[in-house]
C-alpha cells in the first residue's frame, strides 16, 4: 500500500498518539532518524507516523529520498504490512527534514498496533 510523505504536520491536525516499537534499519547508511511518534490524523483519520530525517554524509543530497516502513508482528517477526513512499528534498550534510507518513491505519484499526511493531528504512 503507497504512502504520502509530506513535511511535518502543523499544530492542531493531530491527537494524541499509541505506543509503538519503532525500530530504525542497522543497515541504513548516511541517514538517521528521530523523534518518531505514531498519532492520529485527525484530517484524514488516519495514523501517521512522523519525525526527524537526517542527513549524515559529507556531502550535499539532492533528490528523491525513500522511506520504507514494514509493520511485523512482534511474536512471528513476519511483516504483515510495508508502506513505502519518497520525499524530494536537498539536504546538505548534517541538516534535517521533518517528514510524516500515512500509513492507512485507522482508529478502527488501532487495536493492531498492541500486536506489531514498525521497522524504518531510510
Amino acid at each position: 500500500m503507497p504512502i504520502a510523505i509530506n513535511p511535518a504536520s502543523g499544530a492542531g491536525n493531530y491527537s494524541q498518539g499509541l505506543r509503538i516499537p519503532i525500530e530504525i534499519n542497522e543497515f541504513s547508511k548516511g541517514w538517521s532518524v528521530s523523534n518518531v511518534t505514531l498519532y492520529l490524523n485527525n484530517t484524514d483519520g488516519h495514523y501517521h507516523l512522523k519525525g526527524i530525517l537526517k542527513n549524515t554524509l559529507p556531502e550535499t543530497r539532492n533528490g528523491f529520498e525513500s522511506i520504507l516502513v514494514s509493520f511485523e508482528d512482534k511474536a512471528t517477526n513476519s511483516t504483515v504490512d510495508t508502506e513505502s513512499g519518497s520525499i524530494n528534498t536537498t539536504l546538505d550534510p548534517g541538516s534535517t527534514v521533518p517528514f510524516d507518513i500515512a500509513t492507512m491505519y485507522t482508529t478502527r484499526q488501532a487495536n493492531q498496533f498492541q500486536f506489531i511493531k514498525a521497522t524504518m528504512t531510510p
